[in-house]
């Protein structure tokens, strides 16, 4: 028996021969028409590649029984492209061209050119294009697409919201992102000076003003912000007190709803709050002050007048200490000035194949960065002293909450190799970018060289969702070995505007991130001389400030301070009480609330009792050309820092985090009182 098999060959012959056959003109039954271009094709290829065409051609319509058939809504290129790849499976698109054909190919039906072109714009959201591509996806139904758009809508509401784009949104698309919870805002002012903003462009002013009316939450504005609803939407003040009357009653409904589930949960696991990035958020949904707008459970579904998501983070001053513990409960302090409370930040999750093979070794937060958008990544490895590795160090990203806690989700590996000095690999935030360097080790002169690496983070935003078809578009695992900067020992990265500054021990240098090209600064008066001097550099209002720290002080650190657009530095004021009698375990430069702030942790040491030495924290603000003491209140964890100590320091950074989905940081404070004891 002959028996041939070759699917794949033939597959392509017989695709070939029918693009032949087009080009030809030989037995095409069918004549598409399009903007005054003719094309020429077989009625059963247009039907095999589109469920558009299978309809109009074997349905029983009129154009089943025409020889040529007008199609409108497309272009003639965008049709030619789209024949091209039914004939041959190849398409072949510049990127200007990527919209026009997705809404071609969803207008007829061409699934998988809808999947591709799909795919490729999810990749190109950003800040500047999502209103856009919200309206776009919204309008031919491309729902992760749409998901993607609307998370970024949501991230850079307080920017997107007074653009051209938005404020011409047709009524249905407005009202939909007016009415997320999840926008990333102050107040609920913004949301209403933004329906007042569309209503102005809008031409129906009064018959649009109850729609808009419905998407304020309206118990969560000021007294004046209410007395004003009426007069922004052109509203009856009597249809504005009604509304309000009936969102505080849902407030109080959901309260109470929620604390008889809150009665009804099971505190016995918590692993299912910190899971890693193969696990999807499966947990009822938590309301108002806990944060969502629907809550689901016990065969209940209340609708609820939640805050938005913005106005629920607190900026906190996080204190990163030593080790991580394997079963997660470490934690950091996350401090709280203005209420004067304390809480404790999960520890993230190590990658899995880590995890797997060394659970019971101690990892290390080594540094953190807090991007604008309350997101917080934490590069980590694990302890060399504790176990002979090569692996390469982690980053993670603290997300945003679905349900009650911080979730960590895993994001590749930074550097590959374990030939670095771990004293300095901090993390920078920089225009949807991560960035970190490599060192080598001080000892070997023919490794101290460094290699900055990049990831962006763009992929980011729309991860922490229900929809699985997003998981494609996580990214690689792996970060790109960006550029090469010049041999140092030591050196420290900070972003300033639109531009990373490294600064090393010999050197100072501007780096574009845009071009690549690196500048040569004049190094400041007081430069880095030895390997102990851990580098500080912080940026505030558009100036960098730049430190030294070393872990014993035997003079006064001064502040130096450049300007980049006279590329000058100058020196600034010395820093405040400490003396060469204390060892300096803190010194960080941090913004908090607008403000340049100091923050000082000094140990005394006694040689009777040197346990006993607590940290003492302080915290300084710059202003006038001068160190004041700061209107910030020290947290009770000073005997807890001098237990967890880096040997190169405890460092600090300031995040916007949401303490209802944080732990309660009172260990943190016993610790002290059992260390007295």
């Amino acid at each position: 028996m002959l028996s041939l098999e070759d699917p794949t060959n033939q597959a392509e012959r017989l695709l070939q021969t029918l693009q032949d056959m087009r080009q030809k003109e030989e037995l095409t039954d069918v004549t598409l028409e399009v903007e005054g271009r003719s094309f020429p094709c077989h009625r059963n290829v247009l039907a095999a590649n589109s469920p558009y065409f299978s309809a109009m051609f074997a349905g029983g319509l009129a154009e089943a029984r025409q020889d040529r058939v007008t199609i409108n809504g497309i272009s003639h290129h965008i049709m030619g492209l789209i024949l091209d790849y039914f004939y041959t499976g190849v398409l072949q698109v510049t990127e200007d061209q990527v919209q026009e054909l997705c809404a071609a190919a969803c207008l007829h039906q061409c699934e998988k050119i809808q999947e591709e072109c799909s795919r490729f714009l999810c990749t190109k959201v950003c800040e500047n294009n999502c209103v856009g591509m919200f309206a776009f996806s919204d309008t031919y139904g491309i729902e992760d697409l749409k998901y993607k758009s609307r998370r970024y809508v949501e991230t850079y509401f307080k920017t997107v919201c007074i653009s051209p784009d938005f404020l011409q949104l047709p009524l249905c698309q407005t009202v939909e992102l007016l009415s997320l919870v999840d926008l990333y805002v102050d107040n609920e002012e913004t949301v209403l000076e933004t329906a007042k903003s569309w209503l102005k462009e809008s031409q129906e002013h009064e018959q649009f003003g109850s729609e808009m009316l419905k998407c304020i939450r309206l118990p969560h504005l000021c007294k004046e912000a209410v007395k004003r609803v009426s007069e922004f939407l052109g509203m009856p003040q009597e249809d504005v007190d009604l509304q309000l009357e009936e969102q505080s009653k849902s407030v109080k409904d959901a309260m109470r709803q929620a604390e008889g589930m809150e009665e009804g949960l099971d505190t016995g696991d918590t692993d299912s709050d910190t899971q890693d990035e193969d696990t999807s958020h499966g947990s009822a949904d938590v309301p108002s002050s806990l944060g969502r707008d629907k809550v689901k459970g016990n065969n209940t579904s209340v609708l609820t007048c939640a805050p938005r998501l913005g106005t629920r983070y607190k900026e906190m001053i996080i204190f990163q200490t030593k080790l991580v513990d394997s079963d997660g409960s470490h934690g950091f302090p996350a401090y709280e000035p203005r209420s004067g409370k304390l809480y404790s930040l999960f520890s993230q999750r190590i990658g899995q194949h880590m995890w797997d093979n060394y659970e019971d070794t101690d990892y290390i937060i080594h540094s953190m960065v807090a991007t604008p958008t309350c997101d917080l990544y934490a590069l980590s490895y694990i302890d060399p002293e504790g176990i002979d590795h090569d692996l390469p160090l982690h980053v993670h990203c603290l997300v945003r909450p679905k349900e009650r806690k911080q979730v960590w989700r895993y994001h590749g590996y930074a550097l590959q190799d374990n030939n670095y000095n771990l004293s300095y690999c901090p993390l920078v935030y920089l225009n949807e970018h991560v960035y970190t360097m490599k060192l080598g080790p001080p000892d070997d002169p023919s490794q101290t060289w460094h290699w900055l690496y990049r990831k962006s983070m763009q992929d980011m935003i729309g991860v922490e969702i229900d929809a699985p078809w997003l998981r494609r578009h996580w990214g690689d695992q792996s970060w790109e070995r960006w550029e090469q900067l010049p041999a140092q020992r030591v050196g420290t990265l900070a972003a300033c505007g639109d531009l990373l500054y490294f600064i090393g021990d010999t050197v100072f240098y501007r780096c574009d991130p845009d071009t690549k090209t690196l500048t040569t600064l004049p190094l400041p008066p007081d430069p880095i001389n030895k390997l102990d001097e851990r580098p500080v550099l912080t940026a505030h209002r558009g100036l960098l400030y730049f430190l030294k720290h070393r872990t014993t002080v035997d003079h006064l650190p001064t502040l130096q301070i450049y300007d980049p657009t006279e590329s000058k530095w100058r020196v600034g004021p010395r820093l405040p009480l400490l003396s060469n009698k204390v060892q300096l375990l803190v010194l960080q430069l941090v913004v908090y609330g607008g403000q340049l702030v100091l923050v000082v942790g000094t140990k005394e040491w006694s040689w009777s009792c040197p346990d006993q030495s607590a940290v003492q924290l302080s915290f300084f603000k710059y202003g006038a050309r001068c160190w004041e003491q700061a209107d910030i209140d020290p947290p009770p964890i000073g005997k807890y820092l001098a237990d967890e100590v880096l040997p190169f320091g405890v460092s600090c950074l300031v995040a916007k985090l949401i303490p209802e989905s944080l732990d309660n940081g009172d260990r943190f404070q016993l610790s002290k009182l059992i260390g007295v004891g």
